[in-house]
């Protein structure tokens, strides 16, 4: 009231949150704070006079690795145990009426397979383009961009699905 500043309501401490961005969490001008955040920048990329250079793809955990295996095909190999619940997803998204809606929004799942007694590989599509954390940390986000990544999140998060039993 003191300086005339509207408000619906006034919290005192921290709300309940995945990530805090302020002075004493993450600083958003940080660049090493981007994987605190969960971006995560291109692997072996180097600045050059020419703009990037280096391998396109995203760091992999420690348990997996990327290859590409043909032109629009990413090999993803890794632990059966590490690569199971993204599969499972996957192949939800193909089988599930439900996720129909977010479908868009995720490559082609092209199956998965055994390739040792503990390691599995899974196929999903090559998407061509440029992730949104290269976007992010080289400052580039737009407006519209910026709408458009919260409305496919908010699509995302709103699909309805019944608890699963087996999980």
């Amino acid at each position: 009231d003191k300086f005339g500043i509207p408000y619906d309501e006034i919290i005192f401490g921290k709300p309940v949150g995945d990530i805090y961005i302020d002075d004493r969490a993450i600083n958003p001008w940080d660049p090493s704070a981007a994987k605190g955040m969960g971006f995560y920048r291109y692997s072996e990329m180097t600045h050059t006079p020419h703009g990037m250079s280096g391998t396109p793809f995203l760091q992999c955990t420690s348990h997996n690795h990327h290859a590409l295996y043909s032109n629009n095909v990413v090999l993803k190999e890794g632990p059966t145990t590490a690569l199971q619940g993204e599969a499972y997803f996957y192949q939800q998204l193909q089988e599930n009426s439900q996720m129909l809606s977010i479908k868009n929004y995720f490559p082609t799942f092209y199956g998965i397979e055994q390739k040792g007694e503990k390691i599995s590989a899974m196929k999903l599509q090559y998407v061509k383009g440029v992730p949104m954390s290269l976007i992010y940390f080289h400052s580039v986000v737009s407006t519209d961009l910026f709408y458009r990544v919260l409305t496919s999140a908010d699509a995302i998060h709103n699909v309805n699905l019944p608890l699963c039993e087996n999980l």
